[in-house]
């Protein structure tokens, strides 16, 4: 009997729980009001408003500071190129005691994407020891910054690079 009793109970708790968790259906406020007035337009807001010459062309943000050196490159305005620079800036950085790291970072002010290959040399010049690590970047969009590291395994003090980049088809 006490088995019917709580099979029972238990049964109505699960259906009262069950009715009672109905979500109120969505409604958009606005829609009577434009359901009322189909011609009524909102009010425009300054914010909103955006002049295309004010805008930035390039907005890079850079978060490291006091770069060892930066170079820039030029794009030359010919065959599928469109024109422009690469901005190439590195530092080397300490990581770790026995290790360094070199951060290369790269912006792209041209007016198409591109694809970018890179190879860094790192050298200790004490030990006259060199690496050499290669990175690519396919769909470098224009207007776009990004950093490379290149990180040896080993203590260097000296660093370089080659840069090559073309043309970059379909979608960034």
């Amino acid at each position: 009997m006490k088995k019917i009793i709580s099979l029972t109970l238990a049964a109505l708790m699960l259906l009262v729980a069950l009715t009672s968790c109905r979500m109120p259906p969505k409604e958009d406020p606005f829609k009577e009001i434009f359901e009322e007035n189909p011609e009524m337009e909102l009010p425009k807001s300054e914010a909103m408003e955006v002049d295309p010459d004010n805008i930035p062309k390039y907005e890079i943000n850079d978060v490291i500071k006091d770069y060892d050196d930066e170079d820039v490159i030029d794009v030359p305005a010919d065959g599928d190129l469109a024109g422009g620079e690469l901005v190439v800036k590195y530092k080397i950085c300490d990581y770790g005691g026995n290790q360094n790291v070199a951060i290369v970072s790269i912006e792209n002010h041209s007016e198409q994407p591109l694809t970018i290959r890179i190879k860094g040399y790192c050298e200790d010049t004490l030990l006259e020891k060199t690496t050499s690590i290669s990175r690519t970047f396919y769909g470098f969009a224009a207007g776009w910054q990004n950093y490379f590291v290149f990180p040896p395994q080993v203590e260097f003090d000296e660093f370089w690079y080659e840069l090559e980049f073309e043309p970059y088809e379909g979608n960034t």
